[in-house]
């Protein structure tokens, strides 16, 4: 899986979310294709799986000076309930309140997804933190977190040789 794409301004409210404190509105994650559309069903070797995390913050956050974000994917496989991949990442956001943060694009086999010995069936959680970067004493973290429902999406059953 390549490197996450840049955080993205984008407009769109999105309220649904496990857990938000501090300055955070919202996030939901969502798996989408190489064209950025919405997927939940992909193939293992030829579909494009991007990881994507909408949030949303606050005015008051968005204004706070040299303000870093920390954003972590997790894959969650269903049938053991654990995290078979995960990622995390820190970016300075752009002028903007919404947001789209996406990992990928890469196929489900290139993160080490396995779906023929365990479970065709694996859920996205998405986090993002918020610091205040103090060139004297590093990274502060702030008290705003946001943690997204489960997403669920599935891989076609192919199998090889």
């Amino acid at each position: 899986m390549s490197k996450p794409h840049k955080i993205l301004p984008v407009n769109f409210t999105h309220p649904h979310a496990a857990f938000v404190r501090g300055g955070f509105a919202g996030i939901t994650a969502q798996t989408q294709n190489d064209l950025g559309q919405e997927q939940a069903l992909f193939h293992p070797f030829t579909d494009d799986l991007d990881l994507v995390s909408f949030f949303t913050i606050s005015p008051a956050l968005a204004a706070t000076p040299n303000l870093v974000l920390a954003g972590g994917w997790q894959v969650v496989e269903l049938k053991t309930n654990t995290v078979v991949y995960r990622f995390s990442a820190q970016a300075k956001p752009p002028q903007g309140t919404s947001f789209r943060w996406a990992l990928g694009p890469g196929t489900p086999h290139a993160l080490g997804l396995d779906w023929v010995h365990g479970s065709d069936l694996f859920a996205l959680r998405t986090t993002v933190e918020a610091f205040q970067s103090d060139p004297a004493a590093g990274l502060q973290s702030l008290d705003a977190l946001a943690v997204s429902d489960l997403y669920w999406f599935r891989l076609k059953l192919v199998f090889t040789l």
